[in-house]
């Protein structure tokens, strides 16, 4: 795993959200908990490159418990698999956070996105949705990324590592 994940490198999806002005670093790590997984009951037509592929729901959360952000945080995906290409594993969702950011009580939503490796490594880059902050932690801008290492792999404890540029309103930032 990199020392520093590039939030700047974000997937042009994440246009809509604001672009930290200021941002203070958090580097914060987290705990996944179990991931529940629905096979998606409509089918639509894919891309070749995704022959045989199947789509789903995953729902999960993650315990964030120093570096600058001390919460819970509920998950949800929709994940696309390919069946002929482990590889080919990609998804995209939003995480509701709630807890602290910088000191600061509140919650927020962000849209995150990437790829599951078959050995169970999870890349993904996110941005806090704008105008999503709550209590002391509305107003907030964001943008980061994380990876998750032998994300459900049996028998084996996940490493997360998560890195966010955060932007609070002047009146709201940390001392």
């Amino acid at each position: 795993m990199s020392s520093s994940l590039d939030w700047a490198s974000s997937p042009s999806s994440f246009s809509t959200s604001r672009a930290p002005r200021n941002g203070q670093k958090v580097t914060a790590p987290f705990t996944p908990s179990g991931a529940d997984y629905a096979p998606s009951k409509r089918f639509a037509a894919l891309p070749s490159s995704f022959e045989g592929a199947s789509t789903g729901v995953v729902e999960t959360g993650r315990q964030f418990a120093g570096g600058g952000m001390e919460g819970w945080a509920s998950v949800t995906y929709i994940i696309l698999h390919s069946q002929t290409d482990p590889t080919r594993t990609t998804f995209a969702g939003f995480m509701n956070f709630a807890g602290s950011v910088l000191g600061k009580q509140g919650g927020f939503a962000a849209h995150d996105e990437g790829t599951c490796q078959p050995d169970g490594t999870i890349d993904a880059r996110w941005r806090i949705v704008d105008g999503s902050g709550t209590g002391a932690l509305v107003g907030i801008a964001g943008a980061g990324a994380y990876q998750v290492l032998k994300a459900n792999q049996p028998g084996e404890e996940s490493v997360s590592h998560a890195e966010m540029i955060i932007d609070l309103p002047s009146d709201q930032r940390a001392a």
